[in-house]
């Protein structure tokens, strides 16, 4: 009987103690559940709060798609500078997009492909524009193919057009004597104002010597009867200095005696007399030897 009633009392100890550990098991459970709740609605105010951020930010990269269609769709080479223009107006978001953190957003994926389509396109907007410019010079050779096939009465060949229809900032044209740049430069010319609509007083040709300018506005004048500025180098630079300076500057203008002979003077009263008498032969026999070189040319 002892047994049974010690027996009793283990069992009713025992399962005090049970009740007891699954009441705190189910505190802690409740407790667990509802820290956890409370994190994922901390997190969602979070996540709500950066979607919020980003939202006006939709508006400009939809602008920035319609604007790269539109730049993409003009009727002309689109030039590195014209590129780093464009660019520099989408420059601030650029930088803004890539500060945000939208990878992680639930719910996100539409809005996370517009924001990457954004980034690959700012990124690679050269790429994309030298990839359309190929296709613009193939669809552009057969459009003017009519207008650069009389240029001053001569059909010009695949590489002049190429060379006239690329607009680029800089470009370098390599050809020997006689083989038509005279003729690919009115081309060009003709091009800009009949093709493009450029006004002839917004293009300046220049050239290395007076003759070969003279000779160039001359036959575009009368050949195409259109009428532009064509400068020496020399020329062009000394309007700038004129007009920068309101005057023109004055130009050293000694015969060869006369500059020998105040050379001469200048260095009799140095202390460097040496370095300047070899300066001076150098300076003397080097520039005849110029002088008399473009004589002969």
């Amino acid at each position: 009987m002892g047994y049974i009633v010690l027996l009793i009392i283990i069992s009713v100890v025992i399962f005090f103690f049970w009740q007891k550990r699954e009441k705190q098991r189910k505190l802690d459970e409740q407790k667990r559940i509802e820290e956890e709740l409370r994190r994922k609605q901390e997190l969602e105010l979070l996540h709500n709060k950066q979607k919020e951020e980003i939202a006006p930010l939709f508006g400009k990269i939809e602008k920035f798609n319609k604007s790269i269609a539109k730049f993409k769709s003009q009727k002309k080479y689109l030039s590195n500078f014209d590129v780093f223009c464009f660019q520099k107006d989408f420059e601030k978001l650029f930088k803004e997009m890539q500060e945000k953190k939208y990878k992680h957003l639930p719910n996100y994926r539409k809005e996370s492909e517009i924001i990457e389509n954004f980034i690959r396109d700012f990124v690679n907007l050269h790429e994309i524009i030298e990839n359309r410019n190929e296709d613009f010079i193939e669809k552009e050779l057969v459009e003017s193919s009519e207008l650069l096939s009389d240029v001053e009465g001569k059909s010009l060949d695949n590489q002049q057009r190429n060379a006239i229809i690329v607009d680029e900032d800089n470009s370098l044209i390599i050809a020997g004597a006689g083989s038509g740049k005279t003729t690919t430069i009115a081309g060009k010319v003709k091009y800009l104002t009949q093709r493009l609509s450029i006004n002839p007083k917004e293009i300046l040709l220049i050239s290395f010597t007076r003759k070969s300018a003279d000779e160039m506005a001359e036959r575009i004048r009368q050949k195409m009867d259109i009428s532009l500025l064509v400068k020496t180098f020399h020329k062009l630079g000394l309007d700038i200095i004129a007009e920068t300076n309101n005057e023109k500057p004055s130009i050293f203008d000694l015969s060869k005696k006369e500059t020998e002979q105040l050379i001469s003077s200048f260095i009799s009263n140095s202390k460097m007399k040496q370095k300047l008498r070899f300066a001076t032969v150098y300076f003397v026999v080097s520039g005849g030897a110029k002088r008399r070189k473009c004589q002969r040319a």
